[in-house]
């Protein structure tokens, strides 16, 4: 069964699962990647490298992310027009390029590069990707982020 991407990668969008695709099957939707479930190979080298844990085999997909299947099969589908994914480092550097792709995404998703400095819900969702305590309203976009330590990993 292939991978799919679910919820966490909305607001996020590292591209870090997009440098160990070795078959390129990472395609760029608007709100998060999608995996084309036709050429992904099962290896799971992209599992691992999702920061927000977003990547889940098919069949171990949780159950309030079931959708997310649909919809990678959906957006994937013969005849699509979505660009495949590029590099992380191409993705960061089209940040600063005004009108692109990733910048108008980071404008809608601003982000925070240190972890400590994002406001989370009870249940762990991120409330607000900006820094703690600033004006403005939160966007709850419903993530979790994970810490690693050499041998644990915690998800918070």
């Amino acid at each position: 069964m292939a991978y799919v991407v679910a919820e966490p990668c909305i607001g996020t969008k590292d591209h870090a699962c997009v440098d160990v695709c070795p078959v390129e099957c990472f395609y760029e939707g608007e709100e998060l990647l999608f995996i084309h479930p036709e050429e992904c190979i099962d290896c799971a080298a992209c599992e691992p490298e999702c920061p927000v844990a977003a990547i889940f085999e098919a069949s171990q997909v949780p159950e309030q992310w079931k959708d997310f299947i649909q919809m990678n099969a959906d957006a994937c589908k013969e005849g699509h027009t979505l660009p495949v994914a590029v590099q992380r480092a191409v993705w960061e550097a089209q940040r600063e390029e005004e009108g692109s792709v990733a910048n108008l995404y980071y404008q809608k998703y601003p982000r925070s590069t240190n972890l400590q400095d994002r406001s989370y819900d009870a249940a762990g969702a991120i409330l607000d990707l900006g820094t703690r305590g600033s004006a403005g309203t939160q966007d709850r976009v419903g993530c979790r982020d994970r810490m690693i330590s050499s041998d644990t990993e915690i998800t918070i």
